[in-house]
């Protein structure tokens, strides 16, 4: 059953424009033709703010409420997903060229403060959520 919206898409991408212009982040791409677009990342996040399972924080952090489609000590769980420091992305060293997910987690447990493998029990659209942002920090 689809969780009824309790924000418009408006408002939505708002708040997303809000986070990237406070962590200095390009939400947009350049097509093939050169024209700025939307990145393909962003409707994931507008549907989850939509939804009341992403917001912002007093310091324009996105704080995201684990899903009931995450086991029983992972849903509703709040997850802060802070601005990464050096550190977070010295995280990243510690694997291989080809350890792309790895890597991924590795910021997304220092910004959040969660260990690697808790990520591993979270549910699929959880995950994908969490590393969307963190795709953008890395992305820069």
């Amino acid at each position: 059953m689809e969780k009824e919206n309790v924000m418009t898409e408006d408002l939505a991408m708002k708040e997303i424009e809000r986070w990237a212009d406070d962590k200095d982040i390009d939400i947009y791409v350049t097509d093939g033709n050169g024209k700025r677009i939307l990145d393909a990342s962003v409707p994931r996040l507008l549907k989850e703010i939509q939804r009341g399972r992403l917001y912002l924080n007093d310091d324009c952090d996105f704080v995201y409420v684990i899903s009931n489609k995450s086991p029983e000590g992972y849903a509703g769980e709040k997850l802060t997903l802070i601005n990464p420091n050096g550190a977070a992305y010295m995280a990243m060293d510690k694997f291989k060229e080809q350890e792309g997910v790895h890597k991924t987690l590795a910021v997304a447990s220092a910004i959040t403060g969660q260990d690697i493998s808790w990520f591993s029990k979270i549910s699929n659209n959880d995950y994908k959520v969490v590393t969307t942002i963190v795709g953008f920090f890395i992305a820069g």
